[in-house]
């Protein structure tokens, strides 16, 4: 595919749309039961007993669809060197399958980089739209475009090989948080570690994130990163499966956390590439917690989430949050706005 659009050819104040795409129900479930297995994600009958009261998708993969949707509207004709993360990102409504989604794009600022040469940086609103215009997902991006006369790339690899150490001792399952009042400031959980296979990167990118150096070595190598890395997106999805697959051990230890959807995150930073062959830990930290006065019964768990590599070097960091229901609380439905 030919390059088209470089640094300068953008505008600051510029509107797009991109789209529509369809969400397919297939699509949407393989997604949960990969990454995010929570029950109001992975079956109509199980969705039905929680406080969230119907089947919805896994925030992730609308961030996923998204990035497939401004793929195949922009992102495949431009001069894309990835991107640095995200200010902030709200999941406003609830996406169920059936839905058809696209994306408006409202270009906020572009500057030169002056620290990579010829590399500008692109500051972006994105609305993740249904078919009646409503905002089903806000958020502001920051991406790397070159201009049209950018040297090559020259990145070379540090690849991490081996796996990264623990980051806290393990778990007893009998003594983690069940509800909002037990949840304690401070407290990291080690979530484990999961393996970005080559074949893993790749079929995630062919999906969500086609841009070349997430396809194959050869693409990779020539690409901003040196070699094959995995998407951003991957490896968010990659900490959410560590963080399902905990719950999934408390529930089978005696009961999972009353814990339902979360409302978004905040000060997504993709630090460092994340190599195809490389072995990431994830981990957890409680930041703060608040009851929510207009949800009674529940109250908002925020935690600093990262993951790293075997060198001990922070790849990835963001600030999430979750509705916890407090002892005693947290009954009728609670669902992302609608």
């Amino acid at each position: 595919m030919n390059v088209e659009i470089a640094f300068e050819d953008l505008e600051e104040g510029a509107v797009s749309t991109f789209g529509p795409r369809l969400v397919e129900r297939e699509e949407m479930l393989g997604f949960a039961h990969r990454f995010d297995a929570q029950p109001f994600h992975t079956s109509e009958e199980e969705a039905a007993r929680t406080p969230v009261g119907r089947l919805i998708a896994s925030g992730w993969f609308n961030t996923a669809l998204q990035m497939r949707i401004l793929c195949d509207g922009w992102v495949l004709r431009a001069k894309s060197r990835g991107g640095l993360g995200l200010e902030e990102l709200l999941w406003l409504r609830p996406v169920v399958a059936g839905d058809i989604l696209s994306v408006r794009q409202t270009l906020v600022e572009k500057r030169l980089s002056k620290s990579m040469p010829g590399i500008g940086i692109v500051r972006v609103e994105l609305d993740l739209l249904n078919d009646v215009g409503e905002a089903m997902m806000r958020s502001v991006q920051t991406v790397l475009v070159a201009s049209r006369d950018a040297p090559p790339p020259s990145l070379r690899p540090q690849i991490a090989t081996g796996e990264p150490a623990p980051i806290a001792p393990p778990e007893d399952p009998a003594a983690a948080p069940r509800v909002y009042d037990d949840v304690e400031i401070g407290r990291v959980t080690d979530l484990g570690t999961y393996v970005f296979t080559p074949e893993r990167v790749i079929g995630f990118a062919r999906r969500f994130d086609p841009q070349p150096f997430h396809l194959s070595e050869a693409a990779g190598e020539a690409g901003p990163f040196g070699a094959l890395a995995a998407s951003g997106w991957h490896t968010t999805a990659a900490w959410m499966g560590a963080l399902s697959a905990r719950l999934m051990r408390l529930e089978a230890a005696g009961g999972r956390p009353n814990v339902s959807v979360s409302p978004g995150f905040r000060e997504l930073k993709w630090l460092r590439p994340v190599y195809a062959g490389e072995t990431i830990r994830f981990a957890t930290e409680v930041a703060s917690k608040r009851p929510v006065a207009s949800r009674p019964g529940w109250g908002l768990v925020s935690t600093r989430n990262t993951g790293w590599h075997a060198r001990a070097e922070c790849v990835m960091s963001f600030l999430g949050s979750a509705f916890w229901a407090m002892r005693g609380g947290g009954g009728g439905t609670l669902a992302p706005r609608s």
